[in-house]
């Protein structure tokens, strides 16, 4: 009997809590109502790092505006496009300063600070190397997670942030200045505490840098003297090899140069052979007379048979050059006046106008 009770009791209780909730969201709904409606979610919500990357270009969007156009491109090369937790990350890998620029949007003297940001001065200190700067409104998730994590209390804030610290963050703070105090602080003020930081980072960078070069050059100074220890057992093999090579390829280039003789000797032979074959005897009466004036002035004439062809003219021609050692091998015919030029080798005299007399100039078709 005892079990069934402790059941019906348990199921009253439950019944109660079922009931007080519903009885607190009726009462809460209003309110859940009136604060969607009054603060919506924005497009700067939440700290993705898609989220985070579009503050930091709406800033830099602002902040263009307020400079002079040759001024514009300074200002994506200052300031990052990227969320914070990724530059970051980037400023411990390089070892750069975060300079950090937080602004209530609404403040009166926001716009006038920022155009100070927008000048050529900052812009160029800015841009020098080993300096992260990142801007963000208050207004966004980001804005606001930084103001938090520095401690903010008014607006404008700079701060300038080291990485590598031994803080639970990993960075350390080196300059700050907020609300009132930075706004009323002379430019060139500003300029010399910032210019300050920076030569102080500067002179940790360097030393870090010499320690590093001491280190390389000490690897190198050993790695070094490997390189030249294998070098000098392979430099023998090298020097044999360059040798053989320069061998083979002389070989080869005699080889081809006998190659090539060969050929011409076989095709001046081939030539020589092709115009006795069409060249016949000169006729003792008759046929058509020809006279050639050659490249160098001298006469030439010969008979030739009224059916000889072109080409029979030119294999005389290419005989009487070989004969007499004439370093002519290709002809070309042509009449001085009416000017013609005879290519068709084929063409007997008569077909070609050249019977019973003809002069025909001689080209050198190779000078």
């Amino acid at each position: 009997m005892v079990e069934p009770q402790n059941r019906r009791s348990q199921s009253l209780s439950t019944g109660w809590l079922e009931m007080l909730a519903l009885v607190f969201r009726a009462l809460l709904w209003p309110l859940k109502t009136a604060s969607n409606f009054l603060l919506p979610s924005g497009s700067y919500d939440g700290l993705s790092s898609i989220v985070a990357g579009k503050a930091s270009r709406h800033f830099t969007d602002d902040l263009k505006s307020l400079c002079s156009p040759g001024d514009c491109e300074d200002v994506d090369i200052a300031f990052s496009k990227i969320g914070f937790a990724a530059l970051r990350q980037e400023a411990a890998a390089n070892h750069s300063l975060l300079f950090i620029y937080i602004y209530n949007p609404v403040h009166r003297e926001a716009r006038r600070f920022s155009r100070r940001l927008a000048g050529p001065e900052m812009l160029t200190f800015l841009c020098q190397d080993h300096i992260e700067a990142i801007g963000s409104s208050v207004q966004t998730s980001q804005g606001s997670t930084l103001c938090y994590q520095l401690g903010a209390t008014s607006f404008p804030l700079l701060a300038i942030l080291q990485p590598g610290s031994a803080s639970s963050d990993g960075m350390k703070l080196l300059f700050r200045a907020e609300g009132r105090s930075l706004l009323m602080m002379p430019a060139t003020q500003l300029m010399s505490l910032l210019t300050a930081t920076y030569k102080q980072h500067s002179t940790q960078l360097i030393a870090l840098e010499t320690r590093r070069l001491e280190r390389e050059q000490a690897n190198e100074l050993r790695r070094q003297q490997d390189e030249e220890y294998q070098q000098a057992l392979v430099a023998d093999q090298e020097r044999e090899r360059q040798k053989q090579e320069m061998k083979n390829i002389e070989e080869v280039r005699m080889r081809e140069e006998e190659e090539k003789k060969r050929r011409e000797t076989e095709q001046e032979e081939e030539r020589l052979s092709t115009a006795k074959l069409l060249l016949r005897s000169e006729p003792v009466s008759g046929g058509a007379r020809i006279r050639f004036v050659l490249p160098s002035g001298r006469k030439l004439d010969r008979r030739f048979f009224e059916s000889d062809t072109v080409g029979a003219l030119k294999a005389f021609l290419i005989l009487h050059f070989s004969e007499n050692n004439v370093g002519i091998k290709n002809i070309a015919l042509s009449t001085n006046f009416p000017k013609k030029q005879y290519d068709d080798k084929d063409q007997t005299l008569v077909e070609s106008g050249l019977s019973p007399q003809a002069v025909l100039m001689v080209q050198d078709l190779d000078a």
